[in-house]
């Protein structure tokens, strides 16, 4: 068609803390809260020429709950689960990650 519309696309930064409860040796479940700032545009492709439509920023509320366990001396695996509150619209993020600390 004529006119494609394209999602928007955006970026942030985010900054939230953790309550940990261990349940086994070296394994712990946790839950997060913080916020997200957060900048995003939109644009729409008029017979290949794109355009910008909008844009916003904000901060918003984040929320998630994992678990994690010590597999080394230092070394985290950690499955997550986090919603991210962006502009009236609701993100949900399931992560799979390795952390590292030094105490």
């Amino acid at each position: 068609s004529a006119v494609d519309t394209h999602p928007r696309s955006g970026h942030g930064l985010d900054a939230s803390g953790l309550i940990r409860i261990p349940v086994w040796d070296k394994s712990a479940v946790y839950v997060r809260a913080g916020l997200y700032a957060w900048d995003s545009d939109s644009e729409v492709k008029i017979r290949g020429v794109a355009k910008e439509i909008g844009d916003g920023r904000g901060v918003d509320a984040l929320y998630g709950f994992g678990v994690e366990s010590e597999f080394w001396d230092h070394v985290q695996l950690r499955l997550d689960a986090s919603q991210y509150h962006v502009d009236n619209e609701d993100i949900r993020l399931l992560s799979l990650g390795l952390s590292y600390s030094w105490w």
